[in-house]
């Protein structure tokens, strides 16, 4: 890391810590509990090593609605089906990315 914001005290490091790049300044201003410590780095290492997969999937349709008469076997009275957003969206010509 070109530049470090961790302290290697183990005590409370309470200076600023200022990068210059030709005109552009970073100043890294410590909280009243200091500068981060190189113990704070482990704990951050360890949270972004946690392996965790999000597999989401989306339909053209979202949802339907079938009402069949009671009097007539496999006839059908009413048919609701309600689109994705994604789809609607793509339909007008607003978006056709794939959703979040």
């Amino acid at each position: 890391m070109e530049h470090p914001i961790f302290s290697l005290s183990k005590k409370r490091d309470l200076r600023d810590i200022i990068y210059r790049n030709g005109e552009v300044t970073i100043t890294v201003k410590p909280t009243s509990d200091g500068l981060p410590t190189i113990f704070d780095k482990d704990v951050l290492l360890y949270c972004g090593s946690i392996k965790r997969e999000v597999i989401k999937a989306f339909g053209l349709i979202e949802s339907y609605e079938i009402v069949e008469s009671s009097r007539v076997k496999n006839r059908i009275i009413r048919l609701e089906i309600t689109l994705s957003d994604w789809f609607y969206h793509s339909i007008l010509g607003k978006s056709v990315s794939v959703p979040d």
